[in-house]
């Protein structure tokens, strides 16, 4: 559902997704026309279409998290949410499986670093050092991505 009094930018992307075909069952990827059709929607997508105000950062709690999340919709299917972070903060490295992550930076600027992990056993990699093992759990992996964003806006994703 269309969130009452959302701009036209925020309709369109609303009711694009609504009418979006489910992905089919085990589609890890997000198909590359349909991804390129959110990201196009995404563009038109600015500050003033979600009510947030440049110095947002600034009201986040000072004892608490450099990072503010406000939640716009969450289905099964979809979140759509803000994050706010203040100046030099930092989201931990952390995986979204089986998901296709997009991004809109609204203002301020922004370095998004990506990877994709490398699920061959890295004890095929013999000039990795016995030091260079990882605990359980954890894995290798090659970056995709390193992009400085901003400050004008701009749309990403990480698929």
């Amino acid at each position: 559902k269309v969130p009452d009094g959302a701009s036209p930018a925020l309709r369109t992307l609303f009711d694009f997704l609504r009418d979006a075909p489910p992905l089919s069952d085990g589609q890890a990827t997000c198909p590359p026309s349909f991804a390129a059709a959110v990201r196009q929607r995404l563009d038109n997508i600015f500050a003033a279409d979600l009510c947030i105000a440049m110095d947002a950062a600034k009201r986040l709690p000072s004892a608490g998290s450099p990072v503010g999340y406000l939640e716009i919709h969450a289905g099964p299917e979809m979140t759509l949410c803000i994050f706010v972070l203040r100046r030099g903060a930092q989201i931990p490295l952390h995986d979204h499986p089986n998901m296709h992550v997009f991004g809109r930076l609204l203002f301020g600027r922004m370095r998004v670093r990506s990877f994709d992990p490398d699920l061959a056993d890295a004890t095929a990699h013999p000039c990795r050092a016995q030091s260079q093992r990882l605990r359980p759990g954890a894995c290798w992996a090659s970056l995709r991505q390193d992009a400085e964003l901003g400050p004008a806006p701009a749309t990403y994703d990480l698929g």
